[in-house]
């Protein structure tokens, strides 16, 4: 963890990393209605528009050129509303 200005703190890069594996595959398992009905802003709406259930989670940071722990967070706050599932190679889900 790492202190912030204000005193609060946030994940460093090496604990947010765990959250979520790059080699994972993300996959969009909720309906266009039930994603509209989530909270999302642009930057978790253009993340979720990179999700082809091909691309690893480590394509889809180099593609998305926003910060990795910033990137991560969304992929995993996405995970958390329901909107995606994370699969391994083997195809393994991780809800």
């Amino acid at each position: 963890m790492i202190a912030t200005p204000s005193g609060s703190f946030t994940a460093a890069s090496s604990d947010i990393r765990r959250v979520v594996p790059l080699a994972s595959v993300p996959w969009v398992i909720a309906t266009h209605e039930q994603l509209l009905a989530l909270p999302l802003d642009s930057r978790a709406g253009f993340v979720l528009s990179l999700i082809d259930s091909r691309c690893t989670v480590e394509m889809i940071l180099d593609i998305a050129g926003l910060p990795e722990d910033e990137a991560i967070g969304i992929l995993d706050n996405l995970r958390e509303l329901g909107a995606i599932e994370l699969n391994d190679a083997e195809g393994a889900s991780h809800r």
